[in-house]
């Protein structure tokens, strides 16, 4: 099979969602973990927070901003109740360094960075 006719046969989109607990700080009051919700970023957004900065912990902050739907970090609301102007700010003011690793980690991953021809071979036999 050619990958033209995979395609022609498979409608793909290329926004992908995922549920991601990143901290045993986020519980509910009956101890269950709270997950955030991300999407993946494609290459255009990419492109445009690291064309803004070079620092890494920026662009990371840059990430979560743009792919992170829940809690949706670009909320006014939110961003006011922190004290806060802009989701850069609120990603700081709530999440630990480690949570911030975690989360645009998990983004990336889930944008198609990190994984390797072994990781995608493994997964293909699953399938």
């Amino acid at each position: 099979m050619k990958i033209s006719d995979f395609l022609i046969n498979n409608n793909l989109g290329n926004v992908l969602e995922k549920e991601v607990i990143i901290s045993d700080r986020f519980v509910d009051d009956e101890g269950n973990y709270i997950p955030f919700k991300i999407r993946n970023i494609t290459a255009t957004e990419i492109s445009d927070i690291e064309r803004k900065t070079t620092n890494p912990v920026e662009r990371f902050i840059g990430y979560i901003e743009q792919a992170c739907l829940e809690p949706n970090f670009r909320s006014v609301e939110l961003q006011k109740h922190y004290g806060v102007m802009g989701g850069n700010e609120l990603v700081e003011k709530v999440l630990l360094a480690g949570e911030i690793d975690k989360l645009a980690t998990e983004i990336l991953k889930l944008s198609g960075y990190f994984k390797t021809f072994d990781d995608l071979i493994k997964e293909a036999k699953k399938h």
